[in-house]
């Protein structure tokens, strides 16, 4: 089915596709909460031993397989979206002008991106993992607790026969959140059971933030890389009478609305790129929003809403 691009167009794709790469993580998180080792993790704790502490989670990039896939397929839907947005642009031009090819999710480029977008995924989950865990046995040891109630803060506790709550599944960020909100409750006096009830909820509520906030970066990130691999795919195909030198591109903001990076909106002013060239975003490359395989930081891709606004003169050699 074909569509014009527009920012309103790829936007609703988004919101249509995040929120399955986001029940992904989280069930995959609940799963791998399931599975920790208590026993090993209390005596690696007990040690000091943050290594041995990681490997008691059991977990490890099979855990984010399904998630890895979603967002594989994401990058599909990109590509179908761009190709059918190219032949909707050229519906009405002489048929040796026409746009008919599909978009090839198949080929050895496209395995590789995909497989770059996952491995980037599952290396930032397993690094900041390992980040929490120090960081909560460093706390537990500061605080005095003992390396049971450190790992139970960590691995969760057993409530009506299932493991609940835990830190595994959250970045090192919300997780400290999570503790010092333990230490406020244990200050104002509550009895533990009712802490740690607490305690869990709010973990369960970070652990879907934490999943939509990468569900949205992520599938960002795959849609656009495959709307990029569309027009890769278009300009290579001898078909198309498209060159390079046809398409420039230009980054499209939010605009002012509060929750727009500044470094987002100033790149709204740099002129069109050429294909090939990357835009400039907060002093880093990027070859378009969500981008990180050139260097840029989380800080500029992260929650990103931001558009590449792909304009190509599909008859600039029309005789």
């Amino acid at each position: 089915m074909t569509t014009r691009d527009t920012r309103k167009a790829f936007l609703k794709l988004l919101d249509q596709t995040w929120p399955g790469v986001q029940s992904e993580f989280v069930a995959a998180m609940r799963q791998a909460r399931a599975g920790v080792d208590m026993k090993a993790l209390e005596a690696s704790i007990g040690r000091g031993d943050v290594d041995a502490a990681f490997r008691a989670l059991r977990f490890d990039a099979a855990d984010l397989f399904k998630t890895d896939t979603a967002i594989t397929a994401a990058m599909n839907a990109g590509g179908n979206y761009q190709m059918g947005a190219f032949q909707h642009a050229t519906r009405r031009a002489p048929i040796a002008n026409r746009i008919v090819q599909s978009y090839g999710g198949r080929g050895e480029r496209v395995e590789r991106i995909a497989s770059r977008l996952g491995a980037e995924f599952v290396t930032e989950v397993v690094d900041d993992t390992r980040v929490m865990i120090a960081q909560t046995i460093r706390a537990g040891l500061e605080a005095g607790a003992g390396p049971l109630r450190t790992a139970l803060d960590i691995g969760g506790r057993v409530v009506n026969g299932k493991r609940q709550g835990g830190l595994v599944g959250l970045d090192s960020r919300r997780a400290g959140w999570v503790q010092n909100y333990r230490a406020k409750l244990l200050a104002e006096g509550r009895p533990q059971s009712q802490i740690d009830r607490m305690a869990q909820q709010y973990s369960n509520k970070l652990l879907r933030q934490r999943g939509e906030t990468i569900a949205r970066t992520e599938t960002l990130k795959a849609l656009n890389a495959g709307r990029q691999e569309a027009l890769d795919q278009l300009i290579e195909n001898p078909n198309n009478d498209v060159r390079a030198e046809d398409v420039v591109r230009a980054w499209d903001s939010t605009g002012e609305d509060g929750r727009t990076r500044q470094s987002h909106l100033d790149a709204d002013k740099q002129d069109p790129v050429p294909q090939g060239q990357a835009f400039i975003v907060g002093g880093y490359s990027l070859m378009y929003p969500g981008d990180s395989s050139m260097g840029a930081p989380p800080s500029e891709t992260i929650n990103c809403r931001c558009y590449s606004d792909i304009r190509i003169d599909f008859f600039a050699r029309l005789e």
